[in-house]
Order: C-alpha cells, then sequence, then structure tokens
C-alpha cells in the first residue's frame, strides 16, 4: 500500500515540475535558430534575413526585449521580417515601437500583420474555433490596428498587406518582398500581391499563415516565412506538435521544407499569449537564414506535398 502512496506523490510530483517547467521556463529559454540555404539553389543571393513572429506583446514584454536587445547589438542583418501576431493587446504598441527600432538592416525592414494584432483574441476562442469552426474576428475587442501600424512604420518597417516592394540585393541584382494577409482576417489577395512583377524578378515571400503556400509556390516564390503555428506550442517525443492551426502537415508545424522550388520556413514565434503562456519541448525562437553558397542545398529539405 505504502509503493502505492509512493507511486502516486512522484507522478503528482512530475507533474508540478512540469507545468512548473512549461509555465515559468520555457517561455523565457529564447533560442537563435540559424538556417543555411544555398542562395544560388534558390535563385536568390547571398544575404542574411532576421525572420521575428508572434511576439504576441502585451506590456508584460521585458525578457522578449532584453532578449532581441542583445541580438541587435551583436549581429547585422540585410533583411528583417516581421510575420504577424506582433502584439496580442493595446498594452504591447509601445514594445513593438521599441522592437521595430532595434534594427538597421541593410535592404530594410519588411512586416505583416496576424489576427492578434488587429483584435484581443482570448485563447478559449482559438480552442472553440478548433472545434466548433471559425468565429468573425469583429466579435472581439480591437486592437489600436492604427497604433500598431504607426508603430512599425515610425520606424522605417514597410508594412506589405496584400503587396509587394522592391529592393537591390547587396550583388545589385534586384528581388521583390511579397507580403500577404492573414487568413484568419480575410483571404489574401495573391494576385493583387504579386500584380505587376514578372517571373525574371525573385520572390521572398513573408506572410502569417502557411496555409498560403500551395499558392505562393505557386507563383514560384523562392524563400516562404510564416509563423503563426507557434511550432504546436506543446510538443511531444515521436507525436511532435498537437495542435498546428495550419493545414499544412503536422509535421511541418516548424522547421525549413519545400514544395516545388519554394523552401519554406515555419518559425515557432518568440511569444504566445498571456492567457495561455505554456511551451513544453517547443521553445520561443528566432530565426535567422543565411543565404549563401556554401549554404546547404535546398534539394537537401524534405519536401512537403500541398494543396
Amino acid at each position: 500500500m505504502l509503493w502505492v502512496i509512493g507511486v502516486a506523490c512522484a507522478v503528482v510530483a512530475l507533474g508540478v515540475l512540469l507545468w512548473v517547467w512549461a509555465d515559468a521556463i520555457e517561455p523565457r529559454l529564447f533560442r537563435i535558430r540559424r538556417v543555411s540555404l544555398c542562395a544560388a539553389d534558390l535563385g536568390l543571393p547571398a544575404m542574411r534575413i532576421l525572420h521575428i513572429t508572434d511576439t504576441h506583446l502585451h506590456g508584460g514584454d521585458g525578457a522578449i526585449l532584453s532578449f532581441l536587445r542583445d541580438l541587435a547589438a551583436r549581429e547585422q542583418f540585410d533583411l528583417v521580417c516581421y510575420t504577424g501576431d506582433l502584439v496580442h493587446n493595446d498594452g504591447g504598441v509601445p514594445s513593438l515601437a521599441t522592437v521595430a527600432g532595434l534594427f538597421s538592416p541593410r535592404l530594410g525592414s519588411f512586416a505583416v500583420l496576424g489576427g492578434h494584432d488587429y483584435a484581443d483574441i482570448p485563447s478559449r476562442s482559438i480552442a472553440r474555433r478548433l472545434l466548433a469552426g471559425p468565429d468573425p474576428i469583429s466579435s472581439h475587442p480591437p486592437n489600436a490596428i492604427d497604433g500598431v501600424i504607426q508603430a512599425l512604420e515610425t520606424q522605417g518597417v514597410c508594412l506589405l498587406q496584400d503587396g509587394h516592394e522592391r529592393v537591390r540585393a547587396p550583388d545589385g541584382s534586384e528581388l521583390a518582398i511579397v507580403g500577404l494577409g492573414d487568413t484568419y482576417v480575410a483571404t489574401p489577395d495573391v494576385a493583387s500581391a504579386w500584380d505587376g512583377l514578372s517571373d525574371q524578378v525573385p520572390v521572398i515571400l513573408v506572410a502569417h499563415s502557411p496555409d498560403v503556400l500551395p499558392d505562393v509556390a505557386g507563383r514560384g516564390a523562392r524563400l516562404a516565412l510564416f509563423g503563426h503555428t507557434h511550432g504546436g506550442q506543446v510538443r511531444f517525443p515521436l507525436i511532435g506538435a498537437l495542435v498546428t492551426r495550419s493545414n499544412l502537415p503536422r509535421r511541418a508545424a516548424r522547421g525549413t521544407f519545400r514544395t516545388d522550388g519554394t523552401a519554406f520556413i515555419v518559425n515557432a514565434g518568440l511569444g504566445q499569449a498571456p492567457d495561455l503562456s505554456i511551451r513544453f519541448l517547443c521553445r520561443p525562437e528566432v530565426v535567422i537564414v543565411e543565404l549563401a553558397d556554401e549554404g546547404s542545398p535546398v534539394a537537401a529539405l524534405e519536401e512537403v506535398p500541398v494543396g
């Protein structure tokens, strides 16, 4: 009888320890994930890209700001790309302005917005969406979206809403940064985003949700950067992410893959909703993409069929 009580106490103690880890420790174990790809294989110029997503800034953002300040002090980039859910509520707008002002990339900073940038969406609504289908974003308290946009644009970040900007790469060649809206908010207008671009101009795509992948791969994007999934936020050995909120295969909730000729990166994000702050075996991250002649060939990436 005593051994049963001992086992039960051990299980309870283990559960408490795991919960403390997932709630108080792992969400603050920020990491830098470095991805090296061969620029020539992608048809892109050599460059360094910083990808930041899903910061979910809400006011209590000291740990994230400290991590990003340290990163900005140590490394330089050609491009900085933000792929949405940058704030969780209005309290995060001042922090967003701080983040956007930390980096001075050579070719510029570009951003798209996610559903949480438009409204304060509680985690219980996300759970309901998974079980019962989508609920309109208008049913949630709106965020100060004008403030979000101003926080980005006053710091020199180019906000792309179903559009593109052309830039000159370090080698003098031209490329386009295409940005698409979040599928949670509305159906992205892919045709408008590509309007005026010839097939000779290589495209780097930034979008919040990876569910736009079939469309952008079909249009020949060379590299696509996504957020949204949080990598699942909770993962288990052999199983991976339990919930991805994406139509892509579950194994593509985090990591670097390819479909057709498009290499794509799904970033696990740097933050999480303050009312669902746990992470387990899924550390918060930023991604640094090294496009160099010595990078890993695109052919080495796992092919993920979509569409």
